[in-house]
């Protein structure tokens, strides 16, 4: 499932390098296209692809101006958003439930060189077990695991 958080700034991510973009174009005094993709994407270039060309609208870029104000509310989100990803980056500061881990339990293991190799053999034998169900590259199927 997608996390609608890390959408959203991939989204806003987006519009703040198309900014530059949308600027160096008015500098340069080019025509700046938006056309979608057959995947639903939203592309902005200066050249468009064939299979997109009757689809491409041309963008009025004349007026696009940033204020004082749009910097502002850009980096106040700019801001929020680095936050937000700092907070998912950092570790738990509390501890988890003591009922959700198991405490693990040391095995037994028998005593003498007999018995291990008895231990031996019976990895050996469940090893072999599975080899009809072995890739090429020594990786079993998923199928061997099916009752």
């Amino acid at each position: 499932m997608k996390n609608p958080d890390m959408a959203r700034f991939k989204l806003k991510l987006r519009y703040v390098l198309l900014a530059p973009l949308l600027v160096s174009l008015l500098a340069n005094g080019g025509e700046l296209f938006r056309w979608t993709d057959k995947e639903g994407r939203v592309h902005y270039s200066d050249a468009v692809p064939a299979p997109q060309k009757g689809d491409a609208k041309k963008v009025d870029v004349t007026n696009a101006r940033i204020t004082d104000a749009d910097r502002r509310e850009a980096q106040a989100r700019l801001d929020r958003e680095k936050k937000m990803a700092a907070q998912r980056r950092a570790p738990a500061t509390e501890a988890p439930p003591t009922n959700s881990i198991p405490t693990p339990v040391a095995a037994e293991f028998p005593k003498g060189k007999a018995a291990c190799e008895a231990e031996w053999q019976k990895y050996y034998e469940s090893y072999a077990c599975f080899n009809p169900y072995r890739n090429a590259n020594g990786a079993i199927k998923g199928e061997a695991f099916s009752v």
